[in-house]
This record gives C-alpha cells, structure tokens and sequence, in this order.
C-alpha cells in the first residue's frame, strides 16, 4: 500500500493509537541514511514499550522516543531529533511501516510485527 504522510498537528493523536494497539508486541526499528549508505538494526522483535513526541516550543527541539524492550530493566529507547515527516504505511499483509524522517535525513523505520 501507499504511505501516506502525516501531518504535523496529527503525529501525537497516531503515536497514542499506535502505542494502545501495538504494547508489548513485537516492533523492529531500523534507521537509514541515503547520504552515507547506511543502514542499521536498532531493534527486532521486541516488544513496544512506548511511542511518545516530546513537544517544545521550538520545532527544532522537538524529539520522538521509542522505548522497546521485555521488561523495564533491559528497556532502550531510540530518539528521532528534529523530525520532519511522519508516514505510515498499512500493510495488507505482513507488518504496518511508519517511517520518521529527521532533519538531518535519517529515516527511521518502525515494523509493527503481526502476532
């Protein structure tokens, strides 16, 4: 399916939504930079803790977290620093993609595994 972009003023209502329907299940997380041909595997398969956006009053200051992991105890979280596009993607088959684009150009993409 298409992704389709979020806007701005909607990132904290689909954060909530995903974070309610994905908890404790599996998530992968993986970011990208086309700039430098990169790409790295930050998490896979576990279980989604949180998915929050950190508001300031300047755009720019602006941070979303994940927080993945079995228990409190062996918890990370990835932050996304300046973000500048939100898109997620339902599959119709196999596991719905959001992908969080910074300033700065890295991608990070989000799995939300079907159990």
């Amino acid at each position: 399916m298409q992704a389709t972009e979020i806007a701005r003023g909607e990132w904290e209502p689909l954060f909530d939504r995903l974070r309610r329907e994905h908890a404790g299940r599996p998530v992968s997380i993986e970011t990208s930079c086309w700039e430098t041909c990169s790409i790295y595997q930050r998490a896979r398969g576990v279980p989604l803790r949180e998915l929050r956006i950190e508001r300031s009053d300047q755009p720019r200051e602006t941070v979303i977290a994940l927080t993945v992991g079995e228990s409190q105890e062996n918890a990370i979280t990835h932050t996304i620093a300046r973000p500048s596009h939100v898109r997620l993607e339902p599959a119709e088959r196999g596991p719905d993609t959001l992908r969080i684009e910074s300033e700065d150009g890295i991608v990070t993409t989000v799995l939300f595994h079907i159990t």
